[in-house]
């Protein structure tokens, strides 16, 4: 089926779907600090990643270190003790989203993060430094 037969509309939303859920190729992909809000836990959380791959996550229930890799189109965090993952992609321009899935002690929790790229000082200063 040619794309200009599925209709203007659905053509959109199909166009902004590929748009909204970019693939990570390289760390400069999503190095930067974000901070968003957790959709389903609405806890806030500050994203830092350098060009290397380092990351540093912080939120009221603590802070985490380690580094990631690239894996089918996302930057993946595995976090510390197999706790759960996180799979990051880029959501536009200045945007990412982190879908992550842990264990809170009695069970599976699955969340997305959507966040925005921080501009100092809004955001931690902790984490790697070289993600400019």
């Amino acid at each position: 089926m040619k794309a200009w037969a599925l209709g203007p509309s659905l053509l959109a939303c199909v166009l902004s779907n590929v748009a909204y859920a970019q693939q990570v190729t390289s760390f400069a992909d999503v190095a930067g600090s974000w901070r968003g809000r957790g959709v389903e836990t609405g806890i806030d959380m500050t994203i830092v990643i350098g060009q290397d791959g380092s990351w540093t996550t912080s939120s009221k229930m603590g802070s985490e270190t380690g580094k990631g890799w690239i894996k089918d189109g996302v930057f993946l965090i595995l976090w510390p003790g197999t706790y759960g993952k996180m799979e990051i992609t880029r959501a536009g321009a200045d945007g990412i989203t982190a879908k992550s899935q842990w264990y809170n002690g009695s069970q599976w929790v699955n969340s997305q993060l959507d966040a925005k790229r921080c501009e100092k000082p809004d955001c931690t200063d902790s984490g790697p430094k070289d993600y400019k």
